[in-house]
């Protein structure tokens, strides 16, 4: 599957595109534990994920600039490039405008290190339509518009950029610029189906329900895995 959806000759270079995995965030909510690392059937978030971006060929993976980590980052991520926070502690807008302005490809298929359960054919979809289209795509659940995961483009910068400026760093506030040419794919459930895992309370829920009991909450406990 991965295959097919890069090699077609008429997609072969134009509208190029990475993966970008945002694990630079502050876990203030998961009390300071970094849920790249948290463990889930057995494999780190942030593997799973990355595992189901493969079909980008390339990946991106976003860090905090100031990481306490940072060393651990460098070993768990070696076979990939590290992108540092250009803009401090401006959350996804922030990790996705320095990504977009240091990567060489022309759009980032950008997904949270919280979303293990993402189906890989929901990141196939996103793909083949920008492939298609050459424009940002993102799914959308009715009115709402969701911003992960989603194809994030260079055009987007001046957008982003003025954002920040202006201290607006909702992500749904950058959805609905109006300059910026979007195609939506409309997908009834989705908002429930793309959920983050934020807390510990719903780390908590999703391993109960999963049955996975022998998976432990922090990744502390589990650092021979990483």
């Amino acid at each position: 599957m991965r295959e097919s959806v890069l090699s077609g000759g008429d997609y072969m270079g134009r509208n190029t595109i990475a993966g970008y995995l945002l694990a630079g965030g502050e876990n203030k909510r998961m009390q300071g534990e970094e849920k790249a690392f948290l463990m889930y059937r057995g494999i780190p978030f942030w593997k799973q994920i990355v595992e189901k971006m493969k079909l980008t060929g390339k990946i991106y993976i976003s860090v905090a600039a100031k990481s306490g980590n940072r060393s651990l980052a460098r070993n768990c991520f070696e076979n990939f490039d590290l992108i540092e926070d250009l803009y401090e502690k401006k959350g996804p807008l922030g990790g996705i405008l320095s990504g977009l302005s240091v990567c060489e490809e022309d759009a980032l298929l950008v997904m949270p290190c919280d979303m293990p359960e993402c189906r890989e054919e929901r990141i196939v979809e996103l793909v083949q339509n920008y492939l298609e289209y050459g424009m940002p795509v993102f799914f959308q659940d009715g009115e709402y518009k969701l911003p992960f995961p989603g194809i994030y483009t260079k055009d987007m910068i001046p957008a982003m950029e003025r954002m920040l400026q202006e201290k607006k760093y909702r992500m749904q506030d950058l959805l609905q610029v109006k300059e910026i040419g979007i195609r939506h794919i409309q997908r009834p459930g989705m908002r429930e189906e793309l959920k983050n895992i934020n807390t510990v309370e719903e780390y908590k829920e999703l391993l109960d329900d999963n049955d996975k009991k022998g998976d432990r909450i922090f990744a502390g406990s589990n650092k021979n895995n990483r």
